[in-house]
């Protein structure tokens, strides 16, 4: 625990060089508040075992900054995930600033050689998600006890390490995006299972990252022909529905709030979701349906108003196909204390 905190701590005051700002430390969160003359916002860190740390940026600043990627003694793969805004990266100071956009995935291999630093341009807000490992303390940690996870992450830092590639930018990933948001919601609690849960979306976001790359390395992901502002503008739409799921969303609807045309408006469901926009919006409601009837005293009738839909007969079907009970046992089984049943995707 000691090493770990000492870790977290040092990352911290690397980035407060630059921040310079306030450092403050609750049960294993680490959270730097950078100074008011810079900017405003946070970053907070946490180191869960001997060699993964995860940091998360929230800051907007007042000038152009150049933040350094880690602490200068360490030798870190980061795979990083940008939520808000935008950055660039770049290795070594003869390199190129390398732009990584709103909603892109991306590895980068940094240690005391390549002094990688993050520029964070003014006037915007920034959230940035960084999982980091540690490649000497992971080797040892791990020695030859690799399988699953482990052994694909062991060849991506092989990869990375034989010093011929420093930086790879991935595909946009919305599943990723999601995920990141989960883990704010855990930092409301200080208890230990909101810790164990933290540790836990921060292995699933790892998972997915290191599934990313793969599929980027051998061709396999998905492709499209919208570009990033594009991408974003889908997005933005898809938090729409979200926030919003008692709106009748029609494909002429979507298509002026977003300015896109009904093709590239399906073409980019496909990419972020793998659904169409009907379906995308059909599992919103069942999901948002879900939610209050675990957390609400509402009734079956309500919540199917609630979620804008009109017949209850057709929400029983789409709840059953979904969570493979009906909404009454679903609510009588969150009465009773039963476990309740996992959700198909």
């Amino acid at each position: 625990m000691e090493l770990t905190i000492k870790r977290a701590e040092k990352h911290l005051h690397a980035l407060n060089e630059q921040l310079q700002g306030t450092i403050s430390q609750q049960k294993g969160l680490f959270r730097l508040d950078i100074g008011t003359h810079i900017g405003s916002g946070s970053i907070n860190c946490i180191c869960f075992n001997k060699c993964m740390t995860a940091l998360e940026y929230d800051i907007t600043l007042e000038e152009d900054q150049y933040i350094p990627l880690n602490a200068p003694d360490m030798d870190m793969l980061y795979f990083v995930y940008c939520l808000e805004g935008h950055g660039a990266v770049r290795l070594r100071e003869s390199g190129n600033f390398i732009q990584l956009d709103k909603l892109q995935t991306a590895v980068i291999y940094n240690n005391r050689e390549t002094e990688g630093l993050l520029k964070v341009d003014k006037g915007q807000r920034f959230v940035f998600n960084v999982i980091g490992i540690d490649k000497k303390r992971y080797e040892e940690h791990f020695r030859n006890n690799f399988h699953g996870l482990e052994g694909k992450l062991r060849q991506l830092l092989e990869h990375f390490g034989n010093g011929k590639k420093h930086i790879h930018l991935g595909a946009y990933n919305l599943k990723i995006g999601e995920q990141i948001k989960m883990l704010a919601k855990q930092r409301q609690d200080n208890d230990i299972a909101s810790y164990l849960r933290f540790e836990g979306i921060c292995n699933l976001i790892l998972s997915n990252q290191i599934t990313q790359f793969y599929l980027d390395v051998d061709q396999k992901s998905n492709t499209t022909s919208l570009t990033g502002q594009e991408l974003q503008l889908i997005h933005q739409v898809s938090e729409f529905i979200v926030n919003y799921p008692e709106v009748q969303h029609a494909i002429k609807s979507l298509c002026k709030k977003s300015g896109l045309s009904p093709n590239k408006l399906q073409e980019g469901f496909k990419f972020m979701h793998g659904r169409t926009v009907s379906d995308y919006v059909r599992n919103v409601r069942v999901e948002k349906a879900e939610e209050l009837l675990r957390t609400t005293d509402m009734n079956i009738s309500e919540v199917v108003y609630s979620v804008g839909l009109t017949s209850r007969s057709y929400f029983c079907k789409i709840f059953k196909n979904k969570y493979n009970c009906s909404p009454k046992q679903y609510k009588s089984k969150r009465l009773n204390k039963v476990d309740l049943p996992e959700a198909a995707a």
